[in-house]
Parts: C-alpha cells; sequence; structure tokens
C-alpha cells in the first residue's frame, strides 16, 4: 500500500473529530497552506488526558495526524506532550513527509505544545511603559506641517 493509499484509507475512518465541553483549547493554522486544526482535551484532577477530539480543514496529511496524535494521547498525561516530537509524531502517523509537507504534521503539535506553557511564577507582571519619544514626536509634528502645507 502506497503513503497516499494509507492517507486516503485513514481519511476515510477519522474517528476523533469533534468537540469536547469542559476541556482544554489549543488552536494552530499552518500558514504556508492554510491547514487549520482545533484540538480540545479532556483530563481528570491528575491531568491525565481522559479524551481528545478535533475539528479542522486541511489536507489529507494534517487530518489524520490529528486524528492519530488524538488517539496516542488518551491515556498519558498532559505533561507528556512536551515530549512529543516531529519523529515521534512521523512514527504515530506511519508515514514520512517530503520537506514540503512536514508542515502538516507539525501543525498538530504546534497546537498541542500550547497546552504545556508553563505559566508565569508570579501573578505581578510589569507592564511596559509605552511614550513617545522625542523623535518621533518631532516626526509627527512635521508629517502634520507637510499635510498642511500640501491641503493648502
Amino acid at each position: 500500500m502506497s503513503d497516499l493509499e494509507y492517507l486516503m484509507a485513514r481519511f476515510q475512518g477519522i474517528s476523533q473529530r469533534g468537540k469536547l465541553k469542559d476541556a482544554k483549547f489549543c488552536s494552530a493554522v499552518n500558514e504556508t497552506c492554510g491547514d487549520c486544526l482545533s484540538f480540545y482535551v479532556a483530563v481528570d484532577k491528575k491531568n491525565n488526558i481522559k479524551d481528545v477530539k478535533f475539528e479542522g480543514m486541511g489536507c489529507a496529511l494534517s487530518q489524520v495526524t490529528a486524528d492519530l496524535i488524538a488517539k496516542h494521547l488518551i491515556g498519558k498525561n498532559i505533561k507528556d506532550i512536551k515530549n512529543l516530537t516531529f519523529e515521534k509524531a512521523v512514527k504515530v502517523v506511519g508515514v514520512t513527509p517530503t520537506p514540503g509537507r512536514a508542515k502538516c504534521i507539525v501543525t498538530s503539535l504546534n497546537a498541542l505544545k500550547q497546552l504545556t506553557n508553563e505559566k508565569p511564577k508570579s501573578k505581578a507582571t510589569k507592564k511596559a511603559k509605552v511614550t513617545k519619544t522625542n523623535k518621533k514626536s518631532k516626526i509627527n509634528k512635521r508629517s502634520k506641517k507637510v499635510s498642511k502645507k500640501t491641503k493648502n
């Protein structure tokens, strides 16, 4: 069976498509081709993954990857997502993509990795103070003068 035949057979048998209530949400878009994926990950109190569903549009490779990765994660801990590499994802999917199609697999990883971002250690955050520099305000004054002259 060729990779294309395998992907098409898997594409027709996708089982993890859908939404979950009371689940963690993450999404990603492959800006190269427009594939977009959203994942819903239900976890228990110990952060063990109870179920994973996804929604999205894109090529067969991106959809099959999302489905197989979703199945692969059920029963694991959400921290295990940190260890999910491109190479491991390729093994789960069962197809080695061409360099141009690697992003079709990476889109699922990019979405799911959002769930493992560590939160800031303190609630206090520093806000950047936005101020105009003298140089910018001089440029703004000059541009206003120029626009007044061109209007007259």
